[in-house]
């Protein structure tokens, strides 16, 4: 593996400022990482072709990536047509990578590929993806909004996404048979997970935890798979597993006013700023209890616990004592 010796880049920079001259895409570094070429250029863009996988790293007591010592520099990632696989902690803490561009070509994301890539805001693994590595987007906390997995995806790894903070919805496909311990934990602000599997894949202790005192606690899937859910490791991981009909119909209500009242209620609670949206009752179980287009919800005859009220695309909790 050979680097292009950064003084040569200076000097070369130099000449071509002093004559008006610029280059849109100077080379400032290039290796060869198993069957794959990585070029950096100084437009912060690393580029990975070639045709196969990638070499694996590793992280003790130091990442040798060759790349590693000009992470600063990498703003944008371009995997380009042939590149099979990410190789082990090749972008590993490259805090200031944006952006990645995947080929269709990728397969496999290594272990701790992209670990604290703090600086990635979005992330789309393509449908191409099979197999997503142990912490391979460990402590991405950038990540914000919803997170999109392909639907080739097979098996999400330990702590695949383990502390990614700024997630608020995660959409796991129906290809999905198994998600590795903490591959889902550590959010503050996750509202909504939706798992699109008809049978429940295999789910690994301390899943969908949260440091944050609201935590997510709904799951969404198929309303054919309720039971299979409700019986299933799932169902330790969340209070209340609805089926997926239930979170996509039309949002009509004002979140940020909606309250029901009294709660805790003795039987029957008034919903305020529905805006005559439908309200529908469920228990713990996900099971549809009632469903009205009145502000006034009768309890009386449910037994004492907790209910969930859904309103359009919003959720209340009500205690019934």
């Amino acid at each position: 593996m050979r680097k292009k010796k950064f003084f040569g880049f200076c000097v070369a920079a130099t000449v071509l400022l002093g004559t008006g001259v610029a280059n849109a895409a100077e080379t400032i570094g290039s290796w060869t990482s198993g069957s794959t070429t990585v070029v950096l250029t100084d437009d912060s863009v690393l580029t990975v072709s070639g045709t196969g996988a990638m070499a694996n790293y590793e992280n003790i007591p130091s990442v040798d990536a060759p790349w590693y010592h000009s992470r600063a520099a990498i703003k944008t990632l371009v995997i380009n047509e042939g590149v099979a696989r990410i190789g082990n902690c090749a972008f590993y803490g490259c805090g200031g990578l944006i952006s990645i561009t995947f080929d269709n070509s990728v397969t496999s994301i290594g272990a701790m590929a992209f670990y604290n890539c703090r600086g990635l805001t979005s992330v789309t693994i393509p449908n191409s993806v099979t197999s997503i590595g142990y912490s391979a987007f460990n402590g991405c906390s950038g990540l914000s909004g919803a997170l999109t997995i392909g639907n080739s995806v097979t098996s999400i790894e330990d702590a695949a996404f383990r502390g990614c903070r700024g997630l608020t919805s995660v959409t796991i496909p129906n290809s999905v048979t198994s998600i590795g311990w903490m591959a889902f934990s550590g959010y503050d602000g996750l509202t909504s997970v939706f798992c699109l599997a008809a049978t429940p894949p295999r789910l690994s202790y301390d899943n969908f935890t949260a440091d944050a005192v609201d935590y997510v606690d709904t799951l969404y899937v198929p309303a054919s798979a309720l039971d299979a859910y409700n019986n299933s490791d799932w169902k330790s991981a969340f209070d209340i597993i609805l089926a997926i009909e239930s979170a996509t119909s039309v949002k009509t209500v004002d979140a940020d006013k909606l309250q029901a009242y009294p709660n805790p209620t003795t039987g029957v609670v008034y919903v305020d700023k529905a805006n005559g949206a439908e309200i529908k009752v469920y228990n713990l179980s996900g099971t549809l209890l009632h469903r009205t287009r009145e502000s006034r919800v009768d309890l009386s005859g449910e037994a004492s616990g907790v209910y969930l009220l859904r309103v359009g695309g919003e959720a209340l909790k009500v205690v019934k004592k």
